[in-house]
This record gives structure tokens, sequence and C-alpha cells, in this order.
């Protein structure tokens, strides 16, 4: 079957995917949609292939987590000068994936041998991988995190899974006039000389929210529950903490680790970062946009 090859642009970079024309998965991305662009005439950052099968390699376990219960299944080895990442949307089940990717992450395999309702999220989250990967050296940075538009400008809303990120946009959105969601989990974040920009991207979680659209930020916010409402803004290096557990990327790669590290530090140092104590309820939204638009907050 002949093979069909689509380009994508998020946050400014381009990266390519390479599938055969008849491929069901192709009807399935319209997620994708805003972000799909003629071929560019600069070379892509990745291109990502689904292909049948991958050849038998010597690996070696670089990266296994335990995951949590409920949780997705991310196994990382080494295997010559790549990486093999195994994935499975659940703990309990079998791997319904094998993505190969090169040491320079400008290209990826995968194997998709799960069930065919399975085949989105692997795409879904080998991209995401391939981006984080091949873009953490230009100062970008895939975030766990939902962020709402007001006057303006992205305020991100970062926290563990669970502590609350997109119940306080739900806050925003309900109570304070003209906000808008951009993105509900994965937004890019950029860090320019003196600017820092969010954009939207393909993946938003349950959550399906696809812009293609960049704001300056405004904030960035970490969601902590409390019996209270309160914003308090932080020191550089709690700043540079907030941002760091945030991140999608592989850390312990020497050369990501210290692009990371380089992207954080631009981040921190020009964008305003709070702790928000609160609870659930619209008051909170009102304390935080006094927080960060009005600069009424503790610290």
């Amino acid at each position: 079957m002949e093979l069909k090859t689509a380009s994508f642009k998020v946050a400014d970079h381009f990266f390519t995917v390479t599938m055969p024309d008849g491929d069901a998965l192709w009807d399935r991305m319209g997620q994708y949609a805003p972000f799909k662009v003629d071929s560019p005439s600069e070379e892509p950052v990745f291109n990502l292939t689904l292909v049948d099968s991958l050849p038998e390699e010597e690996k070696e376990p670089f990266i296994i987590v335990d995951p949590e219960p409920g949780m997705s299944r991310i196994d990382v080895y080494k295997s010559g000068s790549g990486l093999v990442v195994e994935m499975a949307p659940l703990a309990s089940i079998p791997t319904v994936c094998i993505l190969h990717m090169s040491g320079d992450f400008k290209q990826g395999k995968l194997q998709c041998i799960g069930e065919e309702r399975s085949r989105l999220y692997s795409l879904n989250n080998s991209l995401m991988l391939l981006y984080a990967f091949s873009t953490c050296s230009k100062k970008t940075l895939l975030m766990h995190s939902s962020v709402t538009v007001h006057n303006g400008k992205g305020y991100m809303f970062l926290g563990k899974s669970g502590t609350g990120k997109s119940t306080h946009s739900r806050m925003w959105l309900e109570n304070i006039p003209g906000c808008e969601l951009l993105n509900d989990d994965n937004p890019v974040i950029r860090a320019f000389d003196g600017e820092v920009r969010v954009y939207g991207s393909p993946w938003s979680g349950k959550t399906p929210c696809y812009r293609n659209l960049d704001y300056p930020v405004g904030a960035i916010v970490r969601i902590k529950r409390a019996p209270y409402n309160k914003a308090t803004r932080l020191s550089l290096m709690d700043s540079y903490a907030s941002v760091y557990t945030s991140c999608s990327s592989l850390r312990a790669l020497r050369k990501i680790g210290d692009s990371l590290h380089e992207g954080i530090t631009a981040v921190a140092m020009t964008a305003p970062c709070f702790v928000m104590e609160c609870l659930p309820d619209a008051d909170a939204a009102f304390v935080c946009r006094k927080a960060v638009e009005d600069g009424e907050y503790d610290g």
C-alpha cells in the first residue's frame, strides 16, 4: 500500500507522520486538523512512521516505573544508539505499542500491537514523546497544565493529577467574563528573549480543546488543595521547581536534562510564578485573578 506523509506545526515546530494512505487511523486524527500544514520547506524536527513490525533488538532497561493503579505505563529501554518505549493505557494490561526512537530523536518508528481502539492512544503518546524530546533544545517545553486565556494572556494552572487544575480553569471560565480555554492538559511553552508564550496543541487530555493559538504567559500558577483561598508569589528557585515538575521530558538523558535546565531557567526568570492554595469554588478564581492580574498576593 502506498505511503502518505502529513505535516503538522505545533508552537512553530514542524513534524511529519507517515503511514499507509488507506489507514483508517487518518480519519481518527481530527484533533490534528487545526495544526496541519502544507509540506514545510524546512526540515521537520522529527518524523514518525507507522510500521507493521520492528526488528528484534537487544535492549536494556533504562526507566521502568511501577505506575499507580489506573495510570498508563511507559517503559523505556536503551537499544543501540536509540531508545525503545513500550506503552499501555493501563498498567494492568499488556503493551499496546512499541516506539523506537533514534538517538537524535529525529526519527521514530511505531508498531501498534494492541486492539484497533488503542492505536490513537499509541499515536498520540508517541508524538508527544518525540515532540518533547526533539524540541527541548529549542527552549520549548511540553507541559502538564490547564490554560485559560483572559485579557490576551494565558494563565497556566499546574499540579499533580487530581489536584484541580481543570476545575480551577472551569472556575475562571464560569465566573470571570471574557475567559477562554486554550488547552486542558498538554500545552506547549516557549521562552524567547524577555517573553514566554503558551501554545495550544493537539493533546488536551479528556477535554477536546485543540486550538492552534498562542498568547504571552500572564502567570504560571501551581494549584494546591486547601480549606482556604490564598495566592503566593514564588521565589526564583521555587518557580524553577514548580515548572520542572510539570514538564514532559526525559531528564535521565544528559543532553535532554541540560536543554531542559536552560528552558526552565528562562521560563522561571521571565514568567511570574505563583502557588494557589484553594478550594474548588468561584472565590478561588477571583483571588487568583487579583493576584496574577492586579498584583494582590502574599509573599
